[in-house]
C-alpha cells in the first residue's frame, strides 16, 4: 500500500501537465530593447545622419511644409497662426508659475513670450504685413541650431555638473530680469515705429514701402536700431539665465556677426531713401560694440 501511494502518480498532477494553460498571455516587449533596436536601425548608427539636413527638416516642420489643407496652405492661412499662437500660449502659461524657481521653465516662458510678442506687436501696429512667419519660429537654420545647442549644454551640466543648474541663483535671476527688460524694449521700439517697422529689410527697388518714414522719435531719438540692440542683449541674457557659459560666448559671436552684416546693409538702403539720414546717424548710437554703419545696399538681406 505504501509503495502504491509513493510511486503512483497523482491523477490531478498528471492532468495538469498535459492540459494547456487556459490563459493566453501576450508577449510583452521590453521597451529598452525596442529603443536599442531603433537606435541600431537609425541613420546615426548607419553613418547617414546629417545634422544640417535634420535642422532643415525642423525648419520645414515649423513652417508647416507643403500642407495642402486650406487652413494651413499659406503664411496668411488662419490655421498656421492659430496653431502657433495656441502652442506658444501653452508654453507661456504652463511655465509661468515656475519662472522664479526653475531656470529652464523661466527660459521656456521668456522664449514663448518673445515669439508671441513678435506676432502680436506686428499684428497690432503693422497688420498689413502680419503672417504666421511674424512669430519668427522658423527664422533660420542657425536660429534653430542655437536653440538646440543651448538646451544641449544645459542638459550636459544637469547630468555632470557638481552644482545643480536647476536652481535659480541671483545671477540667473538677473538674466531673467534683463531678458524681460530687453524684450520689452524691442516690443516698444516695434510698436513706436508702427508700420515703418518690418522684419524684412525694405529694399530700394523691389519691396520698398512707399509710405515708409524715417522715425526719429521715442527710442529712435537716441538709438538708430533699438529693436536690434534689444534683441542682441536679449539673446545673451537668455544664456545667463540658463547659466550656459559656452553658448553665451557663441551667441555673442553669432549675433554680432549677424548684425555686423545686417546693420550696415540696412543703413545703406536708408541713406539712399532718406536725405536726412546722415545727420540722424551722426547724432545717434548703436549700442552693439564695433558696429557703426556702412555702404549703400542692394536687393537682398531678408531676415
Amino acid at each position: 500500500t505504501l509503495r502504491k501511494f509513493l510511486y503512483t502518480p497523482n491523477p490531478v498532477s498528471a492532468a495538469a501537465k498535459v492540459m494547456p494553460d487556459p490563459i493566453v498571455r501576450p508577449r510583452v516587449e521590453n521597451p529598452i530593447v525596442r529603443i536599442i533596436e531603433y537606435l541600431r536601425s537609425s541613420e546615426i548608427a548607419q553613418g547617414r545622419f546629417d545634422p544640417l539636413e535634420t535642422l532643415r527638416k525642423v525648419q520645414s516642420f515649423l513652417a508647416f511644409g507643403d500642407n495642402p489643407s486650406v487652413g494651413f496652405a499659406t503664411n496668411r492661412s488662419p490655421g498656421r497662426s492659430g496653431f502657433l499662437g495656441l502652442f506658444l500660449g501653452f508654453v507661456v502659461g504652463s511655465n509661468y508659475r515656475y519662472i522664479l524657481s526653475s531656470p529652464l521653465s523661466a527660459y521656456a516662458f521668456v522664449l514663448g513670450l518673445f515669439h508671441s510678442s513678435e506676432f502680436c506687436t506686428t499684428a497690432l501696429f503693422n497688420g498689413s504685413v502680419c503672417t504666421s512667419t511674424s512669430f519668427l519660429v522658423d527664422h533660420s537654420v542657425a536660429y534653430s541650431a542655437a536653440f538646440f545647442f543651448s538646451l544641449f549644454e544645459y542638459g550636459l551640466r544637469f547630468l555632470f555638473s557638481s552644482t545643480s543648474p536647476a536652481s535659480m541663483t541671483p545671477l540667473r535671476f538677473l538674466g531673467l530680469v534683463s531678458s524681460l527688460s530687453f524684450l520689452s524694449l524691442r516690443s516698444y521700439a516695434m510698436s513706436h515705429c508702427g508700420d515703418n517697422f518690418n522684419h524684412i529689410i525694405q529694399s530700394t527697388s523691389t519691396n520698398a514701402n512707399p509710405s515708409q518714414k524715417l522715425v526719429t522719435t521715442g527710442p529712435y531719438k537716441y538709438l538708430r536700431h533699438p529693436a536690434y540692440t534689444a534683441w542682441f542683449y536679449y539673446t545673451l541674457s537668455t544664456q545667463v539665465l540658463l547659466g550656459n557659459r559656452l553658448c553665451l560666448v557663441a551667441y555673442a559671436v553669432a549675433s554680432w556677426k549677424f548684425f555686423k552684416e545686417r546693420i550696415p546693409y540696412e543703413e545703406g538702403t536708408l541713406r539712399e531713401r532718406f536725405e536726412g539720414y546722415d545727420e540722424y546717424r551722426a547724432r545717434t548710437w548703436v549700442l552693439i560694440p564695433g558696429i557703426e554703419g556702412g555702404k549703400s545696399g542692394g536687393d537682398k538681406k531678408e531676415a
